[in-house]
């Protein structure tokens, strides 16, 4: 699909299911069936736009086998999570029975051993919206549509050395920007630019396809990366 579309240059395919009797695709698509008849496509007799979009993110806060991360007190289960119980597809149910083994274990553990006080965190800091261009001279500035956008082109479903060194001059200049508490929006958007640096470092790094990971440059798997990568900071 992300083929057809570079190729006609456009923003989707057509999915065509009209060969499928209407009652058939009423009763086993009930919600795409009415959100597109809410903007007035009826899929039973007409092709339905469609186009990849992100799912789910591979990989997240390294985690112990009880929750316990490398920050002392703070535990990580589900979306956030990286156990490493499964491997480099992310399927739905994955989060899922992750959140459910590992948060009562979480749970056992601080029952057992308890939370001890802990050092005050740093003051938070976030990004100044709207931000001026970032220190490098891009002419991108800094927005959740303009991160959402390079992360699809740059970090998407196929990638490449050129787009992913492209990806991280970018992200590495928006991180860079200058950065003063601003609201909750801020804080999202610096969470998305910090998230969005690392998976595009981490893509970087492992020069071979694997999974979902997909690089025009590297196309095949390599046994010398059967590794998880991991990426520190070493200022906390």
């Amino acid at each position: 699909i992300v083929s057809e579309m570079r190729l006609s240059d456009s923003e989707h395919v057509l999915l065509d299911v009209t060969h499928i009797p209407a009652d058939r695709i009423k009763s086993r698509f009930p919600t795409i069936y009415h959100f597109c008849l809410g903007y007035g496509l009826d899929i039973t007799d007409t092709p339905v736009p469609v186009a990849p979009a992100s799912h789910y993110m591979i990989g997240g806060v390294r985690a112990g086998l009880w929750g316990e991360t490398t920050l002392h007190n703070l535990y990580a289960c589900g979306e956030v999570s990286s156990f490493g119980v499964h491997g480099a597809n992310r399927l739905a149910s994955n989060s899922l029975l992750e959140t459910v083994v590992f948060a009562q274990r979480m749970v056992d553990r601080i029952i057992s051993q308890g939370i001890e006080n802990s050092k005050p965190l740093p003051e938070a800091m976030s990004y100044r919206l709207p931000i001026s261009k970032p220190e490098l001279g891009t002419s991108i500035n800094l927005s959740r549509e303009n991160l959402h956008r390079l992360m699809s082109r740059n970090v998407g479903i196929v990638r490449c050395r050129e787009e992913l060194i492209e990806a991280e001059r970018i992200l590495h200049d928006w991180s860079n920007c200058q950065k003063t508490m601003v609201g909750r929006e801020a804080h999202e958007l610096s969470n998305l630019v910090l998230v969005s640096r690392l998976m595009a470092l981490a893509a970087l790094i492992r020069e071979e396809s694997r999974g979902c990971h997909f690089r025009e440059d590297y196309p095949n798997s390599s046994d010398e990366w059967l590794r998880h990568i991991v990426i520190e900071n070493k200022n906390v």
